[in-house]
This record gives C-alpha cells, sequence and structure tokens, in this order.
C-alpha cells in the first residue's frame, strides 16, 4: 500500500480494533488504533498486536487495513 494511502486509510479508522493484512503473512490484530503509528515518511507502520508483541511493518506490504466492530456485551 502506498504511502500516501496508508496515511489515508489510518486517518479515517474509526477507534477501535482493526486488522492488518499483510503479503504472505497471519493478519495482524490490533485491539485499538491507539496501539499502532505511521513513520512520518509513511513507510512503516508500528503497532502491539492483541497478544502485545510488537510489529513494524513495511507499508508496501499491507493489503489492507480493515475495520473490526467489538464484541457486542451481553447484559447478565
Amino acid at each position: 500500500m502506498p504511502a500516501h494511502e496508508l496515511q489515508k486509510v489510518f486517518r479515517e479508522l474509526p477507534a477501535g480494533p482493526f486488522i492488518v493484512h499483510i503479503t504472505e503473512r497471519t493478519p495482524i490484530e490490533v485491539k485499538h488504533s491507539d496501539f499502532a503509528a505511521i513513520s512520518p515518511d509513511g513507510g512503516v507502520l508500528t503497532a502491539w498486536d492483541s497478544d502485545g508483541w510488537l510489529h513494524h511493518i513495511d507499508a508496501f506490504s499491507i493489503t489492507r487495513i480493515a475495520h473490526r466492530a467489538p464484541a457486542a456485551q451481553t447484559e447478565a
């Protein structure tokens, strides 16, 4: 994904969990947009996955970023 496109997608991403789909890799689930950042040049997405692992992802290896709606809470 070109840097300018990654920056646009990330700006428009609603707060909350999302999934980063990467070429030839398992997608990375991020619990909240607060746990990710784009480098100033837009070439790298740094994110902590839902298990707390840190990832530095080359923007050109990202195929898409998908918002993940939070799981519905049930009343007890």
